[in-house]
């Protein structure tokens, strides 16, 4: 009944037990649906965009600052690829076409909504 509960409440969302608000802010773990990070350009409280980003070594994805120091990872489109589009490979970003090499990458600088 937790999970029901949260699912009625607008902005909340379920995962691992736990209902908790779906924004998610700087160092709090984040997630495709469920957690997505804060950017809202207008009221964001911080100075740049978060990506929901797993760092190595670490066991799961947390709200970091978006930086070009991001490692590339390869991510396929499902079912059929596209120039851009989800995938389940991204913690909700956008996995996009490298026209350079001709793979698709997560694309870090997209919003974790996709």
């Amino acid at each position: 009944w937790k999970a029901g509960c949260c699912f009625a409440r607008a902005g909340f969302s379920f995962n691992d037990g736990v209902c908790s608000e779906t924004a998610k802010h700087l160092g709090e773990k984040c997630g495709d649906e469920w957690g997505v990070c804060k950017n809202n350009r207008i009221e964001a409280p911080y100075e740049h965009d978060l990506s929901c980003y797993q760092k190595i070594g670490t066991p799961e994805p947390r709200c970091y600052p978006s930086s070009n120091d991001m490692e590339q990872k390869q991510c396929t489109c499902s079912p059929i690829p596209f120039v851009v589009c989800y995938s389940n490979d991204c913690n909700g970003h956008a996995c996009s076409l490298n026209t350079a090499d001709g793979n698709q990458y997560c694309d870090w600088g997209t919003g974790n909504d996709w």
